[in-house]
C-alpha cells in the first residue's frame, strides 16, 4: 500500500505538469520502420500482481483499412480479480502469430461508456484508423476514487504495436465521420462532483485528442467546464 501511495503521488504530479500548458502537439510520429513515442504522454502501469494465474477473457480480431495486416487483439485478467473493478488487467496483440505487444496493469480497463459504443465495433475498446495502414486502439480504465480513468492508446502500424498514450484523462464525447476520416475525443481532466444535486464543487480542464493527416495531436486546455 505505501508504495502504491507513492506512485499516485507521482502520477497526480505528472498529471498536473501534464494538463498546466496549453499546446497542439503530436502524440507520436511515423519513423522509416517503428512509431516514434514521446514520453509526455506516458505514465507508468501500476503493476502488483507478479506470479498471479491469467485468463483469456475475450479475443478480436482487427484488420487494417487496406485488409493488408490482420491482428488479434487478446484481453486477459487475472484469477481473483473479478470484482477489483474493470474487466481486463492485460493487453496482447499478435501479428502472424507472433505476440507484438503486452501490456499489464493491476487497476483494470473497463467497458466503453454507452455513449462511446456507437463507434465502436465492440464493448471493450474503439478502433480507429489511422492511415491505410495504421490504426489506433482506444482502451479506457476504470474509474477509481472520484479520479479520471487511464485512457490508453496504441497504434497499429503494418507488423508492429506501440503504446503511444498512457494518461489519466477522461473521455467526454466523441466525434467520429468514418468516411471523412474525422475523428476528434473531447476530454476533461477530472470527473465533476456536486455539494448538492445541482452545485458543482470543483471545474474540469477541457481537452481533445484529434486525427490530422494520420497522427494523432493533443491539444488544450481549452478552457472548463463545471457540469
Amino acid at each position: 500500500m505505501a508504495m502504491k501511495a507513492i506512485f499516485l503521488i507521482l502520477t497526480v504530479f505528472c498529471s498536473f505538469s501534464f494538463v498546466t500548458a496549453q499546446r497542439e502537439k503530436s502524440i507520436f510520429e511515423y519513423g522509416e520502420t517503428e512509431v516514434i513515442t514521446k514520453s509526455e504522454y506516458m505514465t507508468p502501469f501500476y503493476f502488483d500482481y507478479q506470479g498471479v494465474s491469467s485468463y483469456l477473457f475475450k479475443s478480436f480480431t482487427i484488420s487494417s483499412e487496406d485488409n493488408k495486416y490482420s491482428y488479434i487483439v487478446k484481453l486477459s485478467n487475472y484469477e481473483g480479480t473479478e470484482n477489483d473493478g474493470g474487466f481486463y488487467r492485460i493487453i496482447d496483440i499478435e501479428y502472424e502469430n507472433k505476440n507484438i505487444l503486452n501490456l499489464k496493469q493491476s487497476d483494470g480497463w473497463d467497458k466503453l461508456k454507452e455513449r462511446i459504443r456507437p463507434y465502436a465495433s465492440n464493448d471493450y475498446f474503439l478502433a480507429i484508423p489511422l492511415t491505410r495502414t495504421s490504426t489506433a486502439l482506444i482502451f479506457v480504465g476504470y474509474p477509481y476514487n472520484s479520479q479520471p480513468e487511464l485512457l490508453t492508446i496504441v497504434v497499429l502500424n503494418k507488423d508492429k504495436a506501440t503504446l503511444v498514450f498512457n494518461k489519466e484523462i477522461m473521455v467526454n464525447k466523441i466525434e467520429y465521420d468514418k468516411v471523412s476520416s474525422s475523428f476528434v475525443m473531447n476530454l476533461q481532466d477530472y470527473p465533476i462532483e456536486y455539494l448538492d444535486e445541482t452545485t458543482p464543487a470543483n471545474a474540469a480542464k477541457l481537452f481533445k485528442i484529434f486525427l490530422e493527416s494520420g497522427v494523432l495531436k493533443f491539444g488544450g486546455p481549452y478552457g472548463t467546464v463545471m457540469k
